[in-house]
């Protein structure tokens, strides 16, 4: 229900994905709710390293093309438990899409 109400409470989302079926149960959920509540989602690829950048650059294109003054941005991906090393890389490129729009 957590993963729920914090899609249906956001404008737009971005959901770490790391590109492996069946690694997460909530990710999948959170890309169903994303469409049932007609969330804007963005899916940020971090199974290639040699893609970060590329796909950083992506994202950003992609939170500017929103338009809105202000958005309400969801943060989602695997558990740490289901992908090791998921936490930093999403806390980091979070932090570094802040620091992009500030």
């Amino acid at each position: 229900q957590r993963t729920e109400w914090n899609i249906r409470d956001s404008t737009c989302s971005i959901v770490f994905d790391a590109g492996s079926a069946d690694i997460s149960p909530g990710t999948d959920a959170g890309y169903v709710f994303n469409e049932k509540y007609n969330i804007p989602s963005f899916r940020f690829a971090v199974c290639d390293a040699n893609e970060y950048d590329a796909e950083f650059k992506r994202a950003c294109e992609w939170l500017r093309s929103l338009c809105d003054e202000a958005i309400v941005l969801g943060i989602g991906g695997p558990r740490a438990s289901e992908y090791p090393g998921i936490y930093d890389i999403s806390f980091n490129t979070t932090k570094a899409l802040l620091d992009e729009f500030a």
